[in-house]
Order: structure tokens, then C-alpha cells, then sequence
């Protein structure tokens, strides 16, 4: 069976980055756990695409995001878009945020 890719948009490579260094200063250890498991779902939700909940938003590109918690850290949201050959990787958001807003929606 073929792998399917995870494609990265930048904010979400972003996203990823700024909660790691937050969670450096806290609990270094924790950090490298978020890290692998954002990595984990990511690959999980390639195979299988629509298993995340639907979550479109109102501007143009963002009809088609699903939402997927992070395991083990489940504040955090993963939005993802289905594609031919995988996802891609949209935003990796704190839950608490006004989401919308951040996307665009």
C-alpha cells in the first residue's frame, strides 16, 4: 500500500513551533512528546483522510478543513484539508483561541 503525504503549510509548521517553544520553557520533556505526537495524527489522518470532524470555514480555500485533536494533548487542534495523495497540514491551534478568527472565518 502506497504512503500518503502530509503536506505542511507554513502557519501550521509555525503553529507547531511556537507551542514547542512554549512547552520547552515549561516541561522540556512534554515538548518533544507534542512534537511526535502532532507528527503521529499527522500521518494517522493521511491514511485516512475524513476521519476528523468537518470544520469549514467562510473564507475562500477553507471549506473542505476538518478538525482532529492531538493525542495525549487534546487543547490542541489539528486542521487539515483531504487531498489527492494525503492532507494538508493547515493550522495547529490551542482549542481556547478564537479559531475562527485566527483561519479567517
Amino acid at each position: 500500500m502506497k504512503r500518503r503525504r502530509v503536506r505542511w503549510l507554513e502557519p501550521a509548521e509555525r503553529d507547531v513551533l511556537e507551542h514547542f517553544e512554549y512547552l520547552l520553557t515549561e516541561r522540556p520533556e512534554t515538548a518533544l512528546r507534542f512534537v511526535d505526537a502532532v507528527e503521529a495524527a499527522l500521518e494517522r489522518l493521511a491514511d485516512m483522510p475524513l476521519m476528523g470532524v468537518s470544520r469549514p470555514f467562510a473564507k475562500p480555500g477553507l471549506e473542505d478543513v476538518r478538525m482532529w485533536p492531538v493525542p495525549d494533548f487534546e487543547r490542541f487542534l489539528i486542521f487539515y484539508r483531504p487531498c489527492a495523495d494525503g492532507i494538508e497540514a493547515v493550522r495547529v491551534l490551542y482549542g481556547m483561541r478564537d479559531i475562527p478568527a485566527i483561519i479567517g472565518g
